[in-house]
This record gives C-alpha cells, structure tokens and sequence, in this order.
C-alpha cells in the first residue's frame, strides 16, 4: 500500500505526464548541466532512454514503497550504471534536472512537493549506489 509521499509523487507524475514533454524537458536540463553527461548519451537511442526512463521513475516509487520486484530492478539498474561509470556526481545532476522538470510540468510544484520528490528518489539513488559498491566488493 502506497504511502502519503510515494502517492504524492504519483500524482505529481500523472500531472507531469499531462505534458507531453515532460520527459524531454528532463533531458534538455539533464544534458544541458555538463558535457560530461552529454558525453555519456552520445550513442544513445533517446527514444528509448526516454521510455526507460519513464518505467524508471515508476519503479523508484514503488521501491520507495518497499515492493520487492522495484527494489531488485531499482539494484539492478545500480550495478548497471556503475558498470558504465556513472557515479553519484552523475545522481545529483539528474535528481535536480528532473526536480527542474517537475518543477516546470507539474502545475501544483511547490517546496513541499520538492521535497517528497527529493527524498523517494534519493532512497532509489541510495540503492543503487550501494549495488555498484557491493559489486566492486564481490
């Protein structure tokens, strides 16, 4: 059963979606902040980076709600970015690009929303930290 926030967030999606942009204005932030995550998404099907990235902020929530299936994909994802060299500065840059989106898409945004919305995803960031570190110690 979903908690207040994860609800809140869901909700929030479900207005941020209304937007049929919302996911391309993520990544305009997101690739905009540095070139080097723009070096990182040089060969990338963005097409379909923005459909993982949707199902991705799904299964935050539903991690952050403690389903059993989110949090194994959510560590999945994890060792898949530390693979790749993706590392918390990587993290930051998009938490605050998808706050920057919300924030733009979401037309009830304000401190209390950023804040549930920073604290769901930073458990799922968390999480997948934490598998890129256990598998560095395997």
């Amino acid at each position: 059963m979903p908690n207040p926030e994860t609800e809140a967030i869901h909700q929030s999606l479900k207005r941020c979606h209304q937007h049929s942009d919302f996911i391309r204005i993520f990544y305009d932030e997101f690739l905009d902040d540095a070139p080097h995550i723009q070096a990182k998404f040089a060969d990338t099907d963005m097409n379909r980076q923005i459909m993982m990235v949707e199902a991705s902020l799904y299964t935050c929530i539903l991690a952050a709600d403690d389903v059993p299936y989110a949090v194994r994909s959510i560590r999945d994802l994890g060792r898949m970015h530390h693979g790749m060299g993706i590392g918390s500065e990587y993290y930051d840059a998009w938490l605050d690009s998808l706050i920057a989106a919300v924030r733009r898409c979401d037309e009830q945004f304000d401190e209390r929303l950023e804040s549930i919305w920073r604290d769901v995803m930073r458990e799922s960031i968390a999480m997948m930290l934490a598998a890129g570190d256990a598998q560095d110690a395997s």
